[in-house]
Order: C-alpha cells, then sequence, then structure tokens
C-alpha cells in the first residue's frame, strides 16, 4: 500500500522523505548499539509505514496490539539484559 502511494501520489516525496527519514534513525540506532533505542526507532518505523498507509483497519488493529509489541520489547530487552550480565559474571568466574 506504501509503496503504491509512493508510486503514485503526488506528494510522493514527502512519503519518501518519511520514510526514508524513518530509516535512517533505525540505522543510527543500530550503529549505536542502544537496544532500547533500537526497539523503539523500529517501532516508530512500522508505525511511519502504518499511518502513510492511509488504511482505517489495518490501523485500527495495530492500535489493539501496539502495547503488546511495547511490552514483548521491553521485556526482551531485560532478558538480554540478564543473559550478558550472567554471561558476563561467567567469563570472569573463568578468568
Amino acid at each position: 500500500m506504501v509503496a503504491r502511494r509512493v508510486r503514485d501520489a503526488p506528494s510522493a516525496k514527502g512519503v519518501a522523505e518519511v520514510l526514508t527519514s524513518a530509516l535512517q534513525r533505525l540505522e543510527t540506532a543500530c550503529a549505536e548499539g542502544s537496544r532500547p533505542l533500537i526497539a523503539q526507532e523500529d517501532v516508530n518505523l512500522h508505525k511511519a509505514i502504518l499511518s502513510l498507509s492511509q488504511h482505517g483497519r489495518l490501523q485500527d488493529q495495530y492500535s489493539l496490539i501496539e502495547h503488546q509489541v511495547s511490552a514483548a520489547s521491553a521485556h526482551n530487552e531485560r532478558e538480554g539484559s540478564i543473559i550478558v550480565e550472567h554471561l558476563k559474571r561467567r567469563e570472569r568466574g573463568n578468568s
């Protein structure tokens, strides 16, 4: 839907700029290595795509699961941090 809009819309340049900007923010977050920022910018990219689709039912459905996506990201971040810390402690114990 968004691809069609980018291709066909008179304001395609604006649509492309929104997508490019969101993607650049995600790439920057990845380069910085901040997992919470990466997760947030990933969500922001998907929200931009969703918004640009102008598809009401799709937006309604996303709003129903948006909090679950955020909760899952937070959970994964906590679990990942715990695992990394565990591995660091284990490595220090083996030194």
